[in-house]
């Protein structure tokens, strides 16, 4: 055992030393030279001044870093360094343990002490490295330090000796596998009166070292959430005399299992909180992850869950969300209201019960929406007709809304105002948007969006649009054809077949006469002009679009497009946009799209997504 101790807890020497023995033999003076492992450094010189730097260097019997006198004393012939720039000089401490270096000028010093076997430094602290402390002193206006102090316990050799671990599975044995606890207060009293307390280090090992002859009984400290489980009798009685090393005093503990409970409930005004008449929710699936594998629970008819025989660890607890659900009549959608983080992070100490870790859900709540699902291109026209989507996605009684159009142009509402739904409902609202007159070239865009108001509550939403401008003389309509709208069951793939025509000299793309093949891009949008990385094409990940090259020829050239949606949640429905470069300047000369949504119903599902 005392090898052990002192491999974990002995540090090599900093700095090469010699010790010399004097004497007289025979009246003629002799000196030794005991060299234990090379010559010192020799000192050189360090800058001269009137200030000092003292501190004593103290026997800390119970390794708790802190001097304590008594009964704690000095310990002599301890080698102590000073080092500043190129100079470096020694010391070694009286019979007191005193040191003093003097006549300092102003600058910065560090003092550290020579280790020596079978001690281990307690002050200062160890640096993050695991390397003994030192003192960093700034000297100014001749201002020095006579508290620069080093602290050390005896780790090999004589004394009692002990460590506490951490019995995992209650057998009162140490296992190999169980580690050592630190922070634990082990206590000594002695029948000669000596009573002292020590900390155990990080392996869980503690010491008491220099004591007298006598009795002493040894025991720890017990902690809340813990029971002791070694030795059998709780604590240690042994007659000590100096230079006998008494070890393997060691205690076990068991920590009691701790436990974590919680609730899940309905958040039906989705606010982060379980107002009053807001029910639990059975059946959720709980988990928790700790450094072990993952636990799962799941919520009772009143939404409570709990984890019981838990050992003190950093948990995590989180919720499953469950996937969507088509009722028929709309889409079930949970949304997680509480906690904000997601999650709860619990520190769990031994024998804590840990209450209120829950969750919230939201489904029912979701502020009312619009979207704008129409192709954004014109061709040679001057006006559009379009309509709007207004939903009502809660499970409020029935509301009214009207609707003002706000943008670059001018707007004419055919649908009679105001539409009134149901619960989960939707409306349609037909209008008739001009051309605007600041388009002046091609590829130009401007957004417009519609206000809709809630007459029941009076309150306000908007969805967007954008407008394109594309010159008429670059096509005769229809050379792209456009699907007009696809609808895709979530999760399925649909194939979409964009058809560019070539009409020759006297209309069409115009396609330049021997000027090379015409390129194309296919990419997705979604409503509003936002790439999105949610719908895969041809297989490629999302996100990543379609390029090719339309040979300049007469006919036909079919370019299919398969579509996969990865994602379910939509803001909206998706364009599938065809963009043609016949010019070759590296600007598209021609944009179409394609709807497409999901179904069912037509055209949009009211997911519904937390304000």
């Amino acid at each position: 055992m005392n090898e052990q101790l002192r491999s974990n807890h002995s540090f090599p020497l900093r700095w090469l030393r010699a010790f010399v023995l004097a004497g007289v033999v025979g009246g003629v003076s002799m000196v030794m030279v005991l060299v234990l492992t090379a010559v010192s450094r020799p000192q050189t010189i360090v800058a001269q001044g009137g200030a000092v730097i003292c501190g004593f260097k103290f026997n800390d019997l119970n390794g708790n870093g802190v001097w304590d006198q008594p009964p704690e004393p000095g310990l002599p012939g301890w080698t102590i360094e000073l080092l500043t720039g190129g100079g470096f000089s020694t010391t070694v401490t009286n019979v007191d343990g005193f040191y003093c270096f003097d006549g300092l000028a102003d600058g910065q010093y560090t003092v550290q002490e020579v280790q020596q076997p079978d001690w281990q430094q307690t002050f200062p602290p160890m640096d993050p490295s695991g390397q003994p402390g030192v003192h960093v002193i700034v000297i100014q206006g001749g201002q020095g330090r006579d508290d620069v102090n080093f602290g050390n316990q005896e780790t090999g050799g004589a004394g009692i000796h002990g460590a506490k671990f951490y019995d995992v599975n209650n057998d009162g044995v140490w296992d190999s596998t169980e580690p050592g606890l630190e922070g634990w207060v082990i206590e000594l009293v002695g029948d000669n009166g000596t009573v002292l307390s020590t900390t155990t280090n990080q392996s869980g090992h503690y010491w008491f070292m220099g004591i007298t002859t006598g009795t002493y009984t040894i025991t720890e400290q017990l902690q809340p959430g813990w029971a002791q489980t070694y030795p059998p009798s709780g604590s240690w009685v042994v007659l000590y005399v100096p230079s006998q090393a008494i070890e393997h005093l060691d205690f076990g503990n068991y920590a009691q299992p701790g436990e974590i409970h919680g609730l899940k409930f309905h958040d039906q005004n989705g606010n982060g909180m379980q107002d009053a008449g807001e029910p639990g929710l059975p059946n959720w699936t709980i988990m928790v992850q700790g450094s072990g594998l993952p636990i799962a629970a799941t919520t009772n008819i009143s939404g409570e869950y709990w984890f019981m025989g838990l050992p003190p660890d950093d948990y995590i607890v989180s919720e499953v969300q469950p996937p969507p659900v088509w009722n028929g009549q709309f889409m079930l959608q949970w949304v997680q209201t509480a906690p904000v983080s997601g999650t709860h992070s619990i520190e769990l100490d031994p024998g804590e019960i840990v209450t209120g870790a829950d969750f919230g859900n939201w489904q029912n709540g979701k502020n009312d929406f619009c979207m704008i699902p129409w192709d954004n291109h014109f061709l040679n026209t001057t006006s559009l007709m379009t309509e709007i989507y207004i939903f009502n996605a809660s499970n409020d009684p029935q509301k009214a809304y009207t609707l003002q159009l706000v943008g670059p142009t001018t707007f004419t509402v055919t649908t009679p105002l105001p539409i009134t739904l149901n619960p989960y409902q939707y409306g349609v609202v037909q209008i008739e948007v001009a051309y605007p007159s600041i388009f002046n070239a091609p590829s130009q865009s401007a957004q417009f969006q519609a206000v809709v108001t809630n007459q029941t509550s009076n309150t306000t939403f908007t969805c967007h649009a954008a407008l394109w401008s594309y010159s008429p003389q670059w096509w005769t309509f229809p050379n792209v054809n456009s699907g007009l709208a696809g609808g895709i069951p979530f999760g399925f793939t649909q194939n979409i077949s964009f058809t560019v025509q070539n009409n020759g000299p006297g209309g069409g793309l115009h396609l330049p006469a021997g000027g090379g093949d015409a390129t194309y891009k296919i990419w997705a949008m979604t409503r509003g002009i936002t790439d999105t990385a949610a719908v895969s094409l041809n297989g490629l990940p999302p996100g990543v679009a379609i390029t090719g090259t339309i040979s300049n020829a007469a006919g036909l050239t079919d370019i299919p497009v398969s579509i996969s949606y990865t994602e379910f949640i939509l803001l909206g429905p998706t364009d599938i946009i065809f963009e043609l470069d016949v010019t070759g300047d590296g600007m598209p000369d021609m944009v179409t799209s394609y709807l497409a949504y999901i179904e069912p119903p037509r055209l949009y599902l009211p997911v519904v997504i937390k304000p």
